[in-house]
């Protein structure tokens, strides 16, 4: 019976098998699906691991971020915010400790990044980002808490600074125009002033936020995340209402208010960027105008990049004034620019104050007079209260010579507080001189008559030694009064010795010349006369000696008639000028066969000599 039972146990485990064998494609086995942790792009940091293999309804609890990525982005260190299913966000997102069901397939989970609420280069919150760089920056980040301020007044009650605005990307230059107001009017620690000097994390750059940059921060940080430190209280915005309200927002309800200047607000700094240079502005500003506007430059430079300085676009107009440029001093003390100058932005903002200047309206240009043969040009002017000026000469920068036309070109610097800009063309004066000067201009071209000779004057190769005048036209000597005429004398005596040299070879020392005359233009004939006579090339007589010297490179040397030689003695030795010694000089005039004219220089007597005779030669010249 035993047997019969178990044979029959056995059977039946045998009909089981078989059973199960065949039915195996009916039979759905469970498999096992994964979840992956993706950091999408982060720059730092382990993404969590779950080890665990679910089967499809499987309950899943997300990871946190267990292994502290991180994502830095310009300077940012972006905020994690969770996962979603699509790197992109557009999945199903997912908090930390937050449970799905399992599907039908493995899982990715993407972590999630965000500007708004990241940590920026400053170590504040960001709380704006526009997408995009535009005007230099992208991105607004509030200062951390511990630099905020309790009860602040905003400053300037009672009084319109002007020139704030309200939107986005204006708190950096309202700042600036608010500072620079309250500098110059001494009011210390007000909301703008505290801001501009704050340093945190290396960074310098802070200012007040505008009324809408102010209400960025409330929405992003406070009403959004909850973070940020940031009191229920008011705080201030760099958004003037009029000359006793500014804007603030009660950081309570989000709502913006504006309220009297003179009340106690808080204050946090903000700054806007684009990398992780700071960024600072340039601020144009109107420095006393009394209309029109001044230009406005939005862009953020960081330090080293290249600002080229803006035009008078706004037309801007002070009564009584010319607008220069512009200048980094009120006062006019800093460094001047003009429209389309360029330079390196430095490491805090920039303020060009409009630059004004009386126009120059002293026209008489003194110091400079006509030139006098033998004088030594002046280089300056005489400076007056409103320009001082430099001089330059053409042909020539040397001693003045006779009968040259000479031209001053005069070159006028305005001093401080005037200007050239308003200078109408020809405005200038110049005594004895025709002067010009473009429109706007200091350059004074002032031409001169020809320079005028004086007896004494060194020209032409020696001395003058008579000027023509205007009685006296003989045909050989004919006055012009376009242009002088007169004598020269040679610089030094021809006759090397005191026994000075006769005045004709021995074979004619009793032979007429005949035809030599004693008056003023009939030194030369004479001289030719002679010359003939007594041979040509021959320097052993006078006529011959005086003829031969070549001062100046002149060759038409004479000796002086009777008269023309007493004008040399009155003009020039009587007056010390010329170094002619208390002797006797010949003259060209014959008295006759054996006897010439010559005159005393110690006396100034004029008689004759026998021709055999010697005495001293000095030769002239005619111009």
């Amino acid at each position: 019976m035993r047997r019969y039972n178990y044979l029959k146990f056995l059977l039946i485990v045998l009909v089981l098998i078989f059973m199960t064998g065949c039915g195996t494609s009916n039979i759905i086995t469970p498999s096992p699906y994964t979840v992956t942790y993706n950091g999408n792009s982060s720059t730092g940091g382990t993404v969590p691991a779950d080890a665990n293999n679910y089967e499809q309804g499987d309950n899943v609890t997300v990871l946190g971020n267990t292994g502290n990525l991180v994502k830095i982005q310009d300077g940012i260190s972006l905020l994690f915010t969770g996962w979603n299913t699509v790197d992109n966000g557009s999945g199903t997102s997912y908090d930390a400790a937050a449970t799905l069901t399992m599907g039908s397939a493995n899982l990715t989970l993407y972590a999630q990044w965000s500007v708004i609420g990241g940590t920026g280069p400053a170590g504040g919150l960001i709380f704006y980002d526009k997408g995009l760089v535009s005007d230099g920056w992208r991105y607004l980040e509030a200062a951390p808490v511990s630099t905020e301020w309790t009860g602040i007044q905003w400053g300037s009650y009672e009084t319109l600074i002007g020139g704030t605005e309200v939107g986005i990307g204006t708190g950096q230059a309202n700042t600036t125009t608010i500072v620079t107001w309250l500098d110059s009017n001494s009011e210390t620690d007000r909301a703008a002033q505290l801001c501009v000097a704050l340093t945190e994390g290396d960074y310098s750059d802070w200012f007040l936020p505008s009324k809408e940059e102010l209400g960025l921060m409330y929405t992003n940080l406070k009403k959004d995340y909850g973070v940020g430190g940031f009191s229920v209280d008011g705080y201030w915005s760099s958004s003037e209402y009029d000359a006793y309200n500014a804007w603030f927002q009660q950081f309570s309800n989000g709502s913006p208010f504006y309220t009297t200047k003179s009340n106690l607000y808080r204050v946090r700094a903000v700054r806007a960027f684009r990398s992780t240079a700071p960024t600072y502005i340039v601020n144009y500003n109107a420095n006393g105008a009394t209309g029109g506007t001044v230009p406005s430059d939005s862009y953020h430079y960081e330090p080293g990049e290249t600002v080229t300085v803006l035009g008078n676009t706004g037309t801007l107009v002070k009564t009584g004034y010319v607008f220069v440029g512009w200048n980094t001093q009120a006062d006019g003390g800093g460094t001047d620019y003009i429209t389309d100058d360029t330079f390196s932005m430095s490491t805090s903002d920039v303020t060009l104050y409009a630059k004004w200047a009386t126009v120059i309206d002293i026209a008489a240009i003194t110091g400079v007079t006509a030139p006098v043969t033998g004088a030594t040009p002046v280089t300056t002017i005489t400076a007056t209260a409103q320009y001082t000026g430099s001089v330059t000469w053409l042909p020539n920068d040397g001693v003045f010579a006779g009968e040259t036309e000479y031209t001053a070109t005069i070159t006028l610097t305005a001093k401080s507080g005037f200007t050239l800009t308003g200078v109408a063309a020809n405005f200038f004066t110049v005594t004895d001189a025709a002067a010009t000067n473009p429109i706007n201009s200091g350059v004074v071209t002032a031409v001169f008559p020809q320079t005028l000779l004086s007896v004494g004057d060194s020209y032409g190769g020696g001395i003058v030694a008579y000027i023509l005048q205007p009685e006296e036209t003989n045909g050989v000597y004919n006055y012009d009064a376009s242009k002088q005429h007169g004598l020269i004398a040679a610089i030094a005596d021809q006759t090397s010795s005191e026994t000075g040299i006769i005045w004709a070879v021995t074979a004619h020392q009793s032979t007429s010349v005949g035809g030599t005359d004693i008056l003023l233009g009939t030194g030369s004939a004479n001289t030719d006369k002679i010359i003939a006579q007594n041979g040509v090339g021959i320097i052993t007589y006078a006529a011959g000696l005086a003829r031969a010297h070549n001062g100046g490179e002149y060759s038409d040397w004479f000796l002086p008639s009777k008269d023309e030689l007493n004008l040399m003695y009155t003009n020039l030795k009587v007056q010390g000028v010329g170094g002619f010694a208390n002797v006797s000089f010949w003259s060209s005039s014959e008295l006759d066969a054996g006897l010439a004219w010559l005159q005393n220089f110690f006396s100034g007597n004029q008689f004759s000599s026998l021709k055999s005779n010697a005495n001293r030669v000095r030769a002239v010249r005619a111009f």
